[in-house]
Formats: C-alpha cells, structure tokens, sequence
C-alpha cells in the first residue's frame, strides 16, 4: 500500500467515512499528488508535497500543496483531446470524483471537498 492510499483509508476508518467515497477519494488525492509532484515541483525530489485532512459537519476535506509557482487553473485542457490527454485527465478526474474543487496559493493548493455521509465526532 503507498502513502497516499495508507493516509486515504486511515482517515476513513478513524472518521467512519464511508467505503462508498473510498475509491474515488482514492484516485482523486492519488492524482493530485501526482500532479504536485510532476507539475508544481517539476519532480525536484528537495521539494515537498503536503496532504491534509479536515472534517467539518457536512463535509470534509483532502488539501495537497506543493512548492512550486502554481498556474492558471481557469486555463486547463480539455482531456478529451489527444493532445491534452496526460496533462489535464488528474484535473479533470479531480473535477469530476470531488463535489468542490478549490484552488489556493495561485494554484499551487487544490482542496477536493466531499458532501454526504460523514459521521459526526462528540
């Protein structure tokens, strides 16, 4: 099990989330990552990628921020063309498997926010 999918799944069994989001939590902080790592960082392997986690009553979140200079996220490509294929299909499966996409730092954050089916902590 990598990182990513080992931070995933304690997460959702310490916060009783349920297994119904565990697969597209998954692959969309899996490839967000990734794109921190090949995008923001430029594979620098001095730089850091952070992921974080936050639980609110109706919602929670998975943050990942890199260290690089961010970008014009109303400029993304569309994944549907061959040319575009590799460098927008994480925005665009981001997009798609999160209910909210957030982008903070000029790009260089991107906040996936989930609805539905959190249990609350007392």
């Amino acid at each position: 099990m990598n990182r990513v999918e080992e931070f995933v799944s304690n997460i959702m069994a310490s916060f009783g989330i349920d297994v119904y989001h565990h697969g597209k939590i998954y692959v969309a902080v899996e490839e967000a990552v990734s794109n921190a790592i090949r995008y923001g960082n430029k594979n620098n392997p001095n730089k850091y990628v952070t992921v974080e986690f936050n639980l609110c009553n109706s919602y929670f979140d998975f943050s990942v921020a890199d260290e690089g200079e961010g970008f014009d996220c109303n400029i993304v490509s569309n994944p549907i063309s061959s040319d575009n294929e590799d460098e927008s299909r994480g925005m665009f499966l981001m997009q798609t498997l999160s209910d909210e996409l957030i982008f903070k730092d000029s790009g260089s954050k991107v906040i996936m926010r989930f609805y539905n089916n959190v249990k609350s902590i007392a």
